[in-house]
């Protein structure tokens, strides 16, 4: 394992990823920012690029590998659903400690990882090319989830009127996000595996990493490190992200018995901190998006503190 392999490419996505951060609270306070660009920009995200790349995701999944994909799937279900679970059942136990909308933005970042963005660099250069495909069908779980159940999430948690499940349901419909993943199976199985080299989707997917970032500058409030490392909602998100995943990812691997090309980039992925699209979604569906952009930096901040321990286990257990 070469160090420099790990430290070079993860170094330029977290700058890309504090940078879009640090200009979209600069950008706050100019004079050219206004509340209606802001919810221009999350419809394109929500209407047209997600779509997209929704579609991209799930028709690039290599053919043959249909077990694993299943596997990964409930892998990706488990995680995810437990947490929510935990969530709701603490909160359920503990009326009146938070808003609706805060709830939302707890359960959420607690739910879903960000499985792209910075695991990438460290699969490929722990093992590279060899963890990908693992990686890539975890990715297009996590996504496929995030649009369906994060959907879910976002209209009972964003919304005032305290809805219905069957209202909740109709309403996840009536998006493009749900429709895509309709289409998506539709095509997987007419078309197939496709792979789109065309540089315009790449341009779009960097632009929609480059415009979420934006989106949780927006809504980032500076706070005192004290104030914010004693946040009990920060310390219990923290909890479910960084422990239990990856516990349960543990127990699941040792059932299954995946070998270490597999393990690898899972066990990474399950153990990354909250996905940046949380802040599109929190925006866009009206739960805390002011608390959701807090978990993206902080739980990013603490993730980078604990990575040289995650990866000298993992190094030491499966490599």
């Amino acid at each position: 394992m070469s160090w420099s392999n790990i430290v070079l490419p993860l170094a330029g996505n977290l700058l890309i990823l504090y940078l879009g951060i640090s200009l979209g609270l600069l950008f706050k306070k100019s004079r050219i920012y206004n509340q209606t660009v802001e919810e221009r920009v999350v419809q394109f995200v929500i209407f047209i690029a997600f779509p997209l790349l929704i579609l991209r995701a799930m028709l690039s999944i290599p053919e043959g590998e249909d077990l694993l994909l299943l596997s990964i799937i409930l892998l990706a279900l488990i995680v995810v659903g437990l947490n929510w679970f935990i969530q709701s059942r603490y909160h359920s136990l503990n009326k009146n400690v938070l808003s609706s909308q805060s709830e939302g933005a707890e359960i959420a970042c607690s739910a879903f990882p960000n499985s792209l963005n910075l695991p990438f660099p460290i699969i490929i250069a722990l093992i590279g090319d060899d963890g990908l495909i693992a990686a890539s069908i975890f990715v297009v779980s996590i996504m496929i989830l995030q649009n369906t159940l994060g959907v879910y999430i976002g209209i009972k948690y964003g919304s005032k009127e305290n809805p219905s499940k069957i209202e909740i349901i109709a309403s996840t419909f009536k998006l493009p996000l749900t429709w895509a993943i309709v289409a998506g199976v539709f095509l997987r199985i007419f078309i197939g595996h496709h792979t789109f080299e065309a540089a315009s989707v790449d341009y779009i997917q960097s632009f929609l990493i480059f415009v979420t970032l934006l989106v949780v500058g927006f809504n980032l409030e500076l706070i005192s490190p004290k104030k914010l490392f004693s946040s009990v909602s920060i310390r219990r998100v923290s909890v479910l992200r960084f422990l239990i995943a990856p516990l349960v990812a543990l127990i699941y691997f040792w059932i299954l018995r995946y070998s270490s090309n597999v393990m690898v980039p899972l066990f990474i992925q399950v153990m990354a901190p909250p996905a940046i699209n949380n802040a599109i979604y929190a925006k866009h569906f009206g739960y805390d998006v002011k608390l959701t952009s807090q978990f993206i930096a902080v739980l990013t901040f603490i993730y980078l503190l604990f990575l040289p321990i995650q990866l000298a286990l993992i190094y030491l257990a499966w490599l």
